[in-house]
């Protein structure tokens, strides 16, 4: 599947309708990001969940123990993100605790971090009774140029964790408006920065068995958005 990324320092709804008549289905949000202004998204939430349900888009929002504090929740208070309309978790760090998780597979289903979760990892937490159909495992993308991760290094990782049976998602450059404050593109994989994100995600699926290809930044061209739907339906290029 396809996602795409949403930033609200540059939201643009027109390119979240014209994604989703493009055949994405998912939308990536971080809510830890340094520089983004958090202090009206209680008033942005409600018309961003609304819109994205009429889309037919899921919501996968990057959130860790700071999360809470940017949005005013107590900490701890999780059912206070399901009220917001929170039905996802993309749990970045500061989540170690495997009761923990379990707690939260009542209400999201959670989203780990593939860059950094260890096949130790995974074990232990299917040992511990982590519901791994309620699971996926997805991947950091990197503003920093240089800082992305290795073609091989990546592809074997992720050979190794669909052995989990878990589906696993990564990052690909966009090429019409690249994320602030870098500027720099955002891939999982190193040699994917400056990339059309089409090439990009054909070898995501193609040769690394990824499942599902998010643009990092805040916007692609549609008719790359087309072209990657078009070959994850057929895998004809």
């Amino acid at each position: 599947m396809l996602g795409i990324s949403v930033y609200f320092q540059d939201y643009d709804e027109n390119y979240l309708k014209k994604a989703a008549q493009a055949g994405a289905k998912y939308v990536f949000t971080s809510l830890q990001i340094p520089e983004e202004d958090y202090s009206d998204l209680d008033q942005k939430l409600p018309r961003f969940f609304e819109l994205c349900n009429e889309l037919g888009l899921e919501v996968i929002p990057d959130v860790s123990p700071a999360t809470l504090e940017k949005l005013g929740i107590k900490e701890g208070d999780f059912e206070a993100l399901k009220d917001k309309g929170f039905k996802a978790l993309r749990l970045d760090y500061g989540f170690d605790d495997f009761d923990l998780i379990k707690k939260l597979q009542r209400n999201f289903f959670i989203l780990l971090n593939a860059s950094v979760v260890s096949l130790d990892y995974l074990d232990r937490a299917r040992n511990a009774g982590v519901d791994f159909g309620k699971l996926a495992l997805t991947y950091n993308f990197y503003p920093h140029t240089d800082t992305g991760m290795g073609w091989t290094d990546f592809k074997r990782k992720n050979w190794m964790l669909k052995d989990y049976g878990l589906r696993t998602q990564a990052f690909v450059p966009g090429d019409a408006l690249k994320r602030f404050p870098l500027y720099e593109g955002l891939p999982t994989v190193e040699k994917h920065r400056g990339v059309s994100p089409y090439v990009a995600a054909v070898e995501l699926i193609h040769e690394a068995n990824v499942d599902d290809v998010f643009i990092g930044d805040s916007k692609a061209s549609i008719k790359n958005l087309q072209y990657i739907v078009d070959y994850q339906k057929d895998n004809i290029l």
